[in-house]
């Protein structure tokens, strides 16, 4: 059982780096963000849901990776995710 308590953890720790890296480098970074924010706009979609996008993806990451609420940003991470 502690084999699959680890292999939880690891993954655990490895999608919050993992969207934490993706979502610093979109909130941070202008160049990434205007080719992320031109491919939202290409598909329509609005302001405040491209900029609701990066910044959860960004509080999600971080959420995951500390693991205060980690539940709700994973469920948050998936709704991002589907969209």
């Amino acid at each position: 059982m502690d084999t699959v308590n680890a292999a939880l953890a690891v993954l655990h720790i490895a999608t919050g780096v993992f969207f934490t890296t993706t979502g610093t480098r979109k909130c941070f970074m202008p160049d990434v963000r205007a080719k992320v924010c031109g491919l939202f706009d290409r598909y329509g979609v609005p302001k405040p849901a491209q900029y609701a996008v990066l910044v959860g993806e960004l509080l999600g990451g971080l959420g995951l990776l500390f693991g205060c609420l980690a539940h709700a940003a994973a469920v948050r991470l998936l709704v991002i995710l589907a969209g």
